[in-house]
C-alpha cells in the first residue's frame, strides 16, 4: 500500500423496523439510499427479512461513518446495534445492493447471477462475510 492509498473501512449494523413498508415506500427509499451512497462512494447491502434489518456499508472511513450516523436517525428503524467496524483489505460489493423477503419483487438477487454473485461473496473467509451469512441463516 502506497503512502497516498488507505484500506477500505466497513460497519454492519442491525436493526428492526418500527413498521413493514408499502412495496412503493420501500421502493422510493432503496432508490435514495443507493442515489445517496453513489454520490458519496460507498458500496454495501441492506438486508431486510421479516422486521430485521442489516445494514453493509464499505468505503472510505469518514463517508462510512456518515452513513452510519445518517441511518441512525431514521425513523423507519429502532434498536440498532453496530456488529463490526474497522479496515478491509478491499471492496466486496461493486454498488449498493437491496435483498428483502418481505418485498422480494424488489430484492436485487433475483436473477441466477446476482444469487451465484452473493453466494461467492458470502464464500469469502471474513469477518463481515460471516456476519451477513449469519445474519441470512438466522433470520430466514
Amino acid at each position: 500500500m502506497n503512502a497516498h492509498s488507505r484500506p477500505f473501512f466497513a460497519l454492519i449494523f442491525v436493526s428492526s423496523v418500527t413498521e413493514i413498508l408499502s412495496k412503493e415506500e420501500v421502493s422510493v427509499i432503496v432508490e435514495a439510499e443507493r442515489k445517496q451512497s453513489n454520490s458519496n462512494g460507498l458500496s454495501g447491502m441492506a438486508i431486510v427479512l421479516g422486521g430485521n434489518v442489516l445494514r453493509y456499508v464499505e468505503g472510505n472511513e469518514e463517508n462510512v461513518i456518515a452513513e452510519f450516523k445518517q441511518a441512525s436517525r431514521n425513523y423507519n428503524i429502532t434498536n440498532i446495534i453496530k456488529l463490526f467496524d474497522g479496515s478491509i483489505a478491499h471492496r466486496y460489493f461493486e454498488n449498493y445492493l437491496f435483498m428483502s423477503n418481505v418485498h422480494p419483487s424488489l430484492s436485487d438477487f433475483k436473477s441466477p447471477e446476482m444469487k451465484e454473485y452473493l453466494e461467492e461473496c458470502l464464500s469469502i473467509d471474513s469477518m463481515p462475510m460471516r456476519i451477513i451469512k449469519d445474519f441470512i441463516k438466522n433470520n430466514t
